[in-house]
């Protein structure tokens, strides 16, 4: 039988079923044709996603490429370039130290790279001072870099002016250009002004994610402006899953773009020989170094004229107390932040029960900075015990201060080292500035010794000031922290020791610094007149007291502090200028003594006498 060819369908029955099968795609084939640029997407293109080793996920499209590194994951750890390592591809750098991905990082003196524009260390190894942060020193460009080492994760630190961590702290470190992402957004398409990020280059960029636990490494072969690159860069994590970047930084590109991982080569290559590199190392097993530990946590109780109160703590260690930055009028990066630095160790019992530890609270002094009568802001924010990342408490919280200053004696600090011995502070503890009048109307009280002589007492509690053979009393624990005074510094002294020294007044509840237009700096110390009516010594809370513990001047118990008179309390038991007393007059230590042993032997006779008439016939 012969075999008939098969009919060939009509053209409108092959246009039918044309347009048949195009039917489900019209809307992509219109998207396209009504936009010429839209091949340009990078999502456009097909990725690859693998995990071509333990901890590592690797996105790739053509041309570009990106690894993530869980820092957590066994065996990961993160390495840069040392001085004597520069000058080598990805790949040569990476073969030489044991790296399995690789990339360029910070710009350098093109070709000889001698030297990189930002901060450099490679295995706790910081390179030469005159080769590393050459970008702020000649060209006063204060950028960021990037810090990875025992706890601390992928940690961006701005500005590239703050000093790094120590080289056990922070082992390895790569400048970073600019950012293109911060807190999550990204800051196309003005970002900082740089005009390199405005016209297109080949790109390579740093990136991680909230928690600090994952190092994003992306190269892009394509040349793209910065705007481009941070939709290229999340488009290819969005692949991986994992697109929920915090901080990202524009690295060297151009012809400096390069990425190699370990079993395929240089995936994005020019064979351009860089200074400095960022790597990935993988074992499969071991520890992870560079996992980033938990953030500290803490709330921010109160904020008014008087104190600053709270409590924070580190969970990864609870056992330590940490500092609380507190940062009046913004916080960084602002400029406008002034920072005062204080330890979180103050007995919470309230803590107790949610969290298994209680001394972690923190009460400072309002900054004496800002009594100026306008409102001003407080935020806390809670320091890492193992030199890691910050955590925000609380804030901001508005407070409105007038400076009041109590009737003083003004003492004169004469140098910077009197100021540092005391560890006065320049923000928290001086008023704004003064009227020359104002300084003339307080009376001359001399100079300030340094450095503080302090002194406990053996057998029992209290911290004394000693100054010119005076002793004055530190009136309780916070003003001891107020005054920055270190316990440990003190020399033990008996009560007798105490007792023949001259007696001065109670230091104030805090120190106050004051100065006018001129150069000079003054305390603001208590009056003459004042005395210590509450001296456990004397009154009978120390060793060999005599008395029965309560203060006979009606002043409050041991401890109990009157204020500075900031704010209207001006007390006079809360001066601190020395008053001695004079040998044979009958006031001071010896008055009080004197009055206390006829108070006793007045008692004691009474007692005596009740016991007789008892004794008598009824």
């Amino acid at each position: 039988m012969q075999l008939q060819a098969p009919r060939r369908p009509s053209l409108r029955a092959r246009a039918r079923a044309l347009a048949s099968a195009l039917r489900p795609h019209a809307r992509v084939i219109a998207i396209a044709i009504a936009s010429p640029l839209a091949i340009l997407v990078p999502c456009a293109a097909h990725a690859e996603v693998s995990k071509p080793f333990p901890g590592v996920t690797l996105v790739k499209r053509p041309g570009s490429a990106l690894a993530i590194a869980d820092l957590c994951a066994a065996g990961v750890s993160v390495r840069a370039t040392k001085y004597a390592e520069r000058r080598r591809t990805p790949e040569s750098w990476a073969n030489l130290v044991g790296a399995d991905v690789a990339i360029n990082a910070d710009f350098f003196d093109l070709p000889a790279a001698t030297y990189s524009d930002g901060r450099a260390r490679g295995a706790g190894e910081d390179w030469p001072a005159a080769q590393q942060n050459v970008g702020l020193r000649e060209r006063g460009e204060d950028r960021h870099y990037w810090q990875f080492g025992p706890v601390l994760g992928a940690d961006p630190v701005e500005p590239a002016s703050r000093p790094p961590l120590p080289s056990a702290a922070a082992t390895e470190i790569v400048g970073g250009h600019n950012v293109l992402i911060r807190n999550g957004k990204s800051l196309a398409p003005a970002f900082d002004g740089d005009g390199v990020l405005q016209s297109p280059t080949r790109r390579t960029a740093i990136a991680t994610n909230a928690d600090r636990s994952r190092l994003y490494l992306f190269t892009i072969g394509a040349t793209q402006t910065g705007a481009q690159l941070v939709a290229s860069l999340l488009s290819h994590a969005q692949e991986a899953g994992m697109a929920d970047i915090d901080f990202a930084s524009n690295m060297d590109g151009g012809g400096s773009t390069q990425m190699y991982v370990r079993g395929q080569g240089q995936i994005v290559t020019s064979g351009r020989l860089v200074a400095t590199h960022l790597g990935i190392m993988a074992k499969g097993s071991g520890p992870a170094p560079m996992c980033p530990g938990k953030r500290p946590i803490g709330a921010f109780d109160s904020a008014d004229c008087n104190q600053i109160t709270g409590w924070a703590f580190d969970p990864d260690d609870k056992s330590k107390a940490i500092d609380v930055a507190l940062s009046y009028d913004g916080i960084f990066p602002d400029p406008r932040a002034r920072v005062v630095r204080i330890p979180a160790g103050i007995e919470r019992p309230d803590l107790g029960a949610p969290f298994g530890t209680t001394a972690h609270g923190f009460a400072a002094p309002t900054a004496f900075g800002i009594f100026d009568g306008k409102p001003h802001s407080v935020w806390t924010v809670a320091v890492d015990s193992a030199g890691g990342r910050s955590a925000m408490v609380g804030g901001p919280k508005q407070v409105t201060c007038t400076a009041a200053p109590p009737p003083s004696t003004k003492r004169h600090i004469t140098d910077p080292a009197t100021l540092a011995a005391w560890r006065f502070d320049g923000f928290a503890d001086m008023l704004p500035q003064l009227a020359e009048a104002q300084i003339a109307a307080f009376t001359d009280g001399g100079r300030v010794a340094a450095p503080p002589e302090l002194a406990t007492v053996a057998g029992g509690n209290g911290l004394y000031l000693v100054e010119d053979g005076v002793r004055r009393r530190v009136v309780d624990d916070a003003s001891r922290r107020a005054w920055r005074f270190d316990v440990s510094k003190a020399k033990t002294r008996t009560a007798a020791e105490l007792l023949a020294l001259e007696s001065g007044p109670p230091l104030r509840a805090r120190p106050m610094l004051v100065k006018g237009a001129g150069a000079p700096i003054y305390l603001l110390d208590a009056l003459r007149t004042e005395r210590d009516e509450a001296d456990p010594l004397v009154v009978g809370d120390g060793p060999g007291s005599s008395g029965t513990g309560t203060s006979s001047g009606g002043q409050g118990g041991p401890g109990t502090g009157a204020r500075d008179g900031v704010n209207g309390e001006d007390d006079a038991s809360a001066g601190c200028a020395m008053t001695p007393t004079r040998a044979g007059a009958p006031h001071g230590a010896h008055a009080w003594l004197i009055v206390a042993g006829a108070a006793m032997a007045a008692s004691a006779a009474r007692l005596r006498s009740r016991r007789g008439e008892r004794k008598g016939p009824r």
